[in-house]
């Protein structure tokens, strides 16, 4: 129960949240972080990096979902122009999970939190996201936030050889 819940009053109207990424967590019927949400998100928000470990169903997939579509949307409001000469369909962020399992979970929360972003494309990428990047299939250059969900899956040996090339 400790790792979902936390006695701190903090809601998430008070950290540093778009008004569409509110909006999208109300409608999810999230209103207080988790403690790992309470820690991590000031830290992501603004930019830094951070190793997150929690139990599952604590809230981690909410970090760096919430992370990554403020991420986009500052990206986008920042740079109206330049992302209208951009090619459409450049991601902008790169969230990589070791099975496909995993990847639908991500996708599923991230358009939840995207909801009042049409702008805002979702897509998995089911695959090897290397042989995508070598064919050209993937760009990218325009990548400004990569998240590495279950890093130790991703490390294992099984996939070792893909991940250090």
């Amino acid at each position: 129960m400790a790792d979902t819940f936390t006695s701190s009053s903090t809601t998430f109207r008070d950290l540093p949240l778009h008004d569409d990424v509110e909006r999208a967590l109300t409608a999810m019927c999230f209103v207080r972080p988790s403690p790992i949400q309470l820690h991590a998100l000031p830290v992501t928000l603004f930019g830094n990096d951070v190793v997150g470990q929690a139990k599952s169903g604590t809230g981690k997939t909410a970090v760096f979902g919430v992370t990554a579509i403020e991420h986009v949307i500052r990206y986008v409001e920042q740079r109206k122009q330049q992302i209208e000469d951009q090619v459409v369909g450049d991601p902008l962020a790169l969230i990589l999970a070791p099975t496909r399992e995993i990847a639908v979970q991500i996708e599923t929360v991230l358009r939840q939190l995207a909801q009042f972003r049409s702008e805002i494309v979702i897509r998995t990428c089911i695959g090897r996201v290397k042989a995508l990047v070598e064919h050209c299939s993937l760009p990218c250059s325009s990548i400004r936030l990569l998240v590495l969900d279950e890093v130790d899956k991703l490390m294992a040996r099984y996939f070792e050889k893909d991940v250090s090339a």
